[in-house]
Parts: C-alpha cells; structure tokens; sequence
C-alpha cells in the first residue's frame, strides 16, 4: 500500500498542471460544503435536546366564560367574587374524573404555549433575567418534570407547596447552578428559596438551551393569579385510557355538562397535536433555507460526480493497459480511489484553516451562542470530508465498472 501512495504522489506532481484545477474546485467545495454539513448539524443537535417535559398522554383544556347575553348564563352566579372558587371546583372536577390522573394550572408556561414571562432575580451582586413558570405543584407531575439535584417528583411538588422554588440547571453557566440550591434569591415577588434543581425545559423544539425561555425559575401558582392570570389548564390521562377520555369529553362538551358557575369547558387538545402543529410551522420556517443548502449540495453532487466521471474516462486507455498486465477490475478501482483520497485529502488541509476561520468569525451557524466548539467543529469537519469522499467515490465506481468490463485489446486498438 505504501508503494502505491508514494506511486500516486509522485503521478499527482508530475500531472500537476492539470490537477491545479482540480484541487482548486475541491477546496473550494470543502469550504462550502463544512457550512452546510455545520447548519445541518446544529439543527439535528437542536432537535435532539430534551425538552424536559413528558406530553404523552397529556391534553390542554380549554375553558370559557358564558358572557351575560348568552340564554346559558347563570345571573345567580356572582362571576367575580367566586372566580377563584370556580376555577378551583373545575379543577377538582377533572381531577376527579376516573380517567384523570393529574390535572394543574399554569400561567404561559405549559409546552408549545409560545407566551413567555420574562423577569429578573438577584442573588448576592448577581443579576440574572430568566423565564418565570408559575404553577400549581401538581405541574410537576402532569409533565413528569425531572429532578437534577436528586428530588423526587413529590418533593418537588411539596416544595412548591411551601412556596420553594425550582431552577434549572442550565440557569448560569457551568456548574453555578448547583449551588444556589439552599439559597435565597430575590425577585419581584420579594425572597425566595431555591429548593432544587430541574431538567431544562424548552417550549418547542426549534428552541436551543441556550435561549432565555429555556433558562427558568418555577414558584406557586397563588390565589391571586389564578383570579386574574391568562391560565393554561393541563391534564395527564391514565395510560391506556385517552380514547374513552376523549370520546367521553367532547360528547359533555357538546351538551354543555361540563361547567362550574358560568365557566365552562370548550375543548381539548392532545398536546402531541401541538406539537405536530409547531413542528409544521418549524418546517415551513425553514424550507427556504433547507431548499438552499440541498440545491448547493446536489449542485456539489452533480459537479464532483461529472468531474470525477469524465476523469476516469479519459483513463480508459490506461485501464485497458492495466488490465492487459494482469490487473484486476477490483486492483484498478482501488488505484483510482486511492488518487482521489490524496487528491481530496491535498485540498481538504487547507480549506481547514479556512473553515477554523469561518466559525471563529461568527459565519457558520450560532449554536449555544456560538459558532465555534472543538467537538462540534471536529465532528462537522469529518462529516464533510466523509461525504465528498462518497461522492467521488461514487464518481470513480460507475466507469470504472465500465471499463472493467471491456475487453482491454478493444480499448487500446481505438487508441
């Protein structure tokens, strides 16, 4: 193998002028190509975070309010002063309701609702800005959210409760998180203790933990927000039970038997419906981009499959004359793979430093608030040397077939 490479290197010198060209079209295309391979790569990554939620099994309710002018409005029933109450006893219905096994408000924080609050908390000098999830403690276990500082769900739950806070770990940089368990911090809502740790938790998919409404703090869900606040209403069905849930639902549903006072349920949704619903609106967001970059990589495609098939063409006459000296159709594949694995690699060491350069100055892709890290940029870097390798090989295999195939005498009598 050593003799060949050192064959090879030494035809490459001495067919230099024409493989200048070549070399040049392959390091341009390594460049091109590491930015694609890299935006490709940051999407799969961020589409492969946890969203550190369960939905399974899991709906969102809908409720409304029968306005005065509607012939179901209950005059008897003083809307303001017992709102609170009537939220409460709706929710109480639906927890206990046989198919039900954990029911909860939130105030915009339940996945795939896009409303987020954005707010400020203090500990010591430190001031961090962070998403605020206010829930009932039940959240915890309608969305199985997981502890990371070795809480179990119900001591997560009691802790909101006693009007503790969660974090996430992802909350300040490193491991500084960890060690505001324990501690007090402040927001608008005076101080607060940091009771532990949960798992980070994105509203969609195409959100990165880097985002700030991935960086959260949860408190209780109080008396008063569930008065005035726009609230989501979650549940979690037993498993093996949503299709009697759901056909039982929307049947009270229709004949109005679902109702508190003059709140009322008016639908529900899975939230694996939601998602379907947000990831389509993913897609749309970026088909333009996704067309781009698979239009330049079937025009890559196309460019280094022709060049490459035209070039072992041309090497007809030397196959011919390789196989007339006993070589195999496998020996003179590998011999023309070999070349293009030098050729390739020859123009891919340069276009490394450029790649390096492109990432440090913020061209390719933001990914955790950066374009350059040593494991991704490595990884992305052997992706793009993987697939033109494929390519050309895919370039060299075909005619080479061919060749092979031909009868050698033939070959060297038309030249």
């Amino acid at each position: 193998m050593k003799q060949i490479y050192r064959y090879l290197i030494t035809q490459i010198w001495n067919e230099r002028r024409s493989n200048i060209a070549l070399l040049l079209e392959l390091f341009i295309i390594a460049c091109i190509m590491f930015v694609i391979v890299d935006a490709a790569w940051c999407l799969h990554l961020l589409y492969s975070e946890p969203m550190g939620t369960d939905i399974s099994h899991c709906y969102q309710i809908q409720t409304k309010w029968f306005s005065k002018g509607s012939p179901s409005y209950d005059a008897s029933y003083d809307d303001e002063t017992l709102k609170y109450e009537t939220r409460m006893n709706l929710l109480g219905m639906m927890q206990n309701d046989e198919d039900v096994e954990y029911a909860a408000y939130s105030m915009s924080c339940a996945p795939y609702n896009l409303s987020a609050m954005l707010s400020g908390y203090a500990i010591d000098s430190t001031f961090i800005s962070a998403r605020v999830m206010v829930v009932q403690p039940d959240f915890v276990h309608v969305f199985r959210l997981q502890s990371q500082s070795g809480m179990t769900a119900q001591q997560m739950a009691d802790a909101l409760e006693k009007n503790e806070v969660l974090i996430s770990s992802n909350l300040m940089e490193g491991d500084s998180a960890r060690h505001l368990v324990g501690r007090m911090l402040t927001d608008y809502s005076g101080l607060l203790r940091v009771a532990g740790l949960v798992q980070p938790i994105k509203r969609i998919e195409r959100e990165g933990l880097d985002n700030e409404c991935s960086k959260e703090y949860i408190f209780l869900l109080e008396r008063g927000g569930i008065e005035n606040g726009w609230l989501d209403f979650s549940v979690r069905v037993k498993a093996g039970r949503e299709r009697q849930f759901e056909e039982r639902i929307r049947r009270q549903i229709r004949d109005r038997q679902l109702r508190v006072g003059n709140l009322f349920i008016s639908g529900i949704t899975r939230f694996e419906t939601l998602r379907e619903e947000a990831v389509a609106r993913d897609r749309q967001t970026l088909q333009l981009p996704m067309m781009i970059g698979g239009f330049l990589l079937f025009n890559v495609f196309l460019g280094l499959l022709g060049t490459f098939w035209f070039r072992t063409q041309q090497r007809f006459p030397e196959i011919g004359l390789q196989k007339a000296m006993g070589a195999t159709p496998g020996d003179v594949a590998l011999r023309l793979m070999c070349e293009a694995v030098l050729l390739l690699s020859i123009a891919f060491l340069p276009s490394v430093l450029i790649d390096y350069n492109l990432a440090v100055k913020g061209v390719t892709q933001l990914y955790n608030g950066l374009t350059f890290e040593g494991g991704r940029f490595f990884i992305n870097l052997g992706l793009t040397y993987l697939i033109l390798l494929l390519i050309i090989i895919a370039g060299i295999w075909f005619p080479t077939r061919q060749a092979a195939r031909t009868n050698p005498i033939d070959v060297l009598r038309n030249e």
